[in-house]
């Protein structure tokens, strides 16, 4: 919490790969999408600062997600004919 705003920052670091990609940068919205494209383990950073700090960042969180991609199911067919 700022009194002058917040900006946020967020990460995803792949586990499996170790390798971490910038969902998007420094903004004022405080919320983000993002599916990965496969199953796995995932770090997810926010990074957080001032709106006029010159800092890369002033605070952070990070959690670690298990991410099970389901695919998708058939639960019924109807095969109609018109004649």
């Amino acid at each position: 919490n700022s009194e002058n705003g917040v900006l946020y920052q967020f990460w995803v670091k792949d586990l499996s790969t170790n390798s971490w990609t910038m969902i998007r940068d420094y903004g004022e919205t405080n919320s983000f999408n993002y599916t990965p494209a496969k199953d796995g383990k995932y770090l997810i950073g926010i990074h957080v600062k001032d709106k006029y700090s010159k800092e890369n960042l002033d605070d952070f969180i990070y959690e670690n997600y298990d991410v099970s991609i389901s695919k998708a199911k058939l639960e019924k067919v109807e095969v109609l004919y018109d004649s």
